[in-house]
């Protein structure tokens, strides 16, 4: 049997002035890991392994790019001087793996109501939802000082070697608002006919390209779809995306879907089809010559060729498949796909449970460190080889447990089966569980008992000592 080729996947790309090594992306995803607004170990060791699984390019998360834009703990605030450290050490461990690092600037406009802006900014003044809360419609004033923001964010990026910075205007953040219909109610030079909607995009991205530079690489997010009467459409998309790339400013374009009111659209969960969006992202293709990044449940090494070779887009975002499987990319370009620990389009731990657990069938999302990763420094312990025995077998414990306990454990759960079954996932997961990637489920024994796992065999003595929790669905 042939091993699977992905000629599309693996060849690199032109972008900017810089070159990808693959078409792979991890989009920019919130973690929540950002201790007083800086980025810290934990984060350098979480793009790290994907950078070491093999991806081309790594945009780090939202990043905040003024103080107004504070919407909740855990976001990285890059207009902070102070966060110049954090971002170079994660400029470092992504290039020392190969990839590419862009840092995403946002601004969460009226999405920051009721959290930590004391007053939201938004394209216009409006009462939320009929209570006490109202937006702050920006003047021309604050207008400057917040493109002044996304200049000096960029530019610490810049600073700290980043290969360059994305523009977030979709996912009904701040820049979206403006470019939107839906959301701007403005009569100004920043309101009613496209051109002037769009005249706060252009200004910072203008503003951007100045503080880092033409050998920088400039991207921009797009929405484009609101799912939403009145709302945009591909083809408004379409002519958005070529209104910007005669800026002359952008060297590319990444197509996403939704609005803070259509937020599944953004992470389209596992009763939509894989690849579901990437006809928005062709759409916009047809219209522009910068490259296109789409995504949207692109799971799947083979997803992922068919729609690079049918020229819906020129990179695809896989960022979902790398958090269940950071190790994708080296494993597909070996031949080795039933070897990929499958996303399952669950957003269990991505989106659902708001990064309180870990997804599904991947226990050492963000722990990377613990389990002796990249990034660990002084606090890195020897793995000791001792006994073990897992509690529950689902598709994230059962391959969480050599890494945990360093020797091989037992696992009781009924007859042979992996437990953690739900119907759902049962229809989408195409194996979701560990394959026999070397580690995950190397050498476990599974020991079956009786139903409701309520009369397992006591693990020995020393197993006990530290147990190893790896939540599923139900925790």
């Amino acid at each position: 049997m042939s091993q699977p080729s992905f000629p599309f996947l693996f060849s690199p790309l032109r972008v900017g002035r810089a070159t990808v090594r693959n078409r792979i992306v991890v989009t920019a995803h919130g973690k929540g890991y950002a201790l007083d607004g800086l980025p810290n170990a934990r984060m350098a060791a979480y793009y790290a392994e994907r950078a070491r699984g093999g991806v081309g390019l790594v945009v780090t998360e939202a990043t905040v790019v003024h103080p107004t834009g504070r919407h909740r703990p855990g976001v990285v605030l890059g207009y902070e001087p102070a966060s110049v450290p954090g971002f170079r050490r994660i400029a470092q461990v992504v290039h020392e793996h190969g990839a590419l690092v862009v840092g995403q600037l946002f601004h969460p406009g009226l999405v920051a109501a009721g959290q930590l802006s004391l007053l939201p900014v938004w394209s216009s003044s409006r009462q939320l939802g009929g209570g006490s809360e109202y937006t702050h419609a920006l003047d021309r004033d604050e207008i400057r000082e917040l493109i002044r923001g996304f200049a000096t964010t960029a530019a610490h990026m810049r600073q700290a070697g980043y290969d360059g910075v994305e523009v977030h205007a979709g996912h009904g953040y701040l820049l979206q608002q403006f470019i939107s219909p839906l959301f701007n109610r403005r009569s100004d030079e920043y309101g009613g006919s496209l051109e002037k909607r769009l005249r706060l995009c252009v200004e910072v991205v203008d503003a951007v390209r100045a503080a880092i530079g033409p050998q920088s690489v400039v991207g921009l997010r797009l929405s484009a779809h609101e799912f939403a009467d009145g709302g945009l459409t591909p083809d408004d998309a379409a002519e958005i995306a070529q209104r910007l790339e005669a800026t002359g400013q952008l060297d590319y374009i990444s197509v996403s879907a939704g609005n803070r009111a259509s937020y599944w659209a953004g992470i389209p969960p596992m009763d939509l089809p894989p690849a579901v969006f990437t006809p928005f992202a062709q759409t916009v293709k047809q219209r522009i010559r910068l490259p296109v990044v789409a995504c949207g449940r692109i799971n799947d090494p083979a997803v992922a060729e068919e729609v690079l070779a049918a020229g819906r887009a020129d990179l695809v975002g896989m960022t979902r498949a790398l958090i269940a499987d950071p190790e994708l990319p080296r494993k597909a370009r070996e031949g080795r796909v039933e070897d990929i620990r499958a996303c399952i389009g669950c957003n269990q731990g991505c989106v659902g449970m708001v990064h309180m657990r870990p997804p599904i069938t991947q226990a050492r999302a963000g722990r990377r460190r613990r389990a002796g990763g990249h990034g660990g420094g002084a606090g890195r312990r020897r793995a000791r080889a001792r006994g073990g025995a897992l509690g529950a077998a689902g598709p994230a414990g059962w391959p969480g447990a050599p890494g945990r306990a360093g020797a091989p454990p037992r696992r009781p759960g009924r007859g042979d089966a992996l437990a953690g079954g739900h119907a759902g996932q049962a229809r989408r997961a195409r194996k979701a569980g560990p394959r026999s990637d070397g580690r995950a489920g190397a050498g476990l024994r599974a020991r079956g008992h009786r139903r409701g796992h309520r009369r397992a065999a006591r693990p020995p003595a020393r197993a006990r000592r530290r147990p190893a929790v790896r939540r599923g669905l139900l925790g």
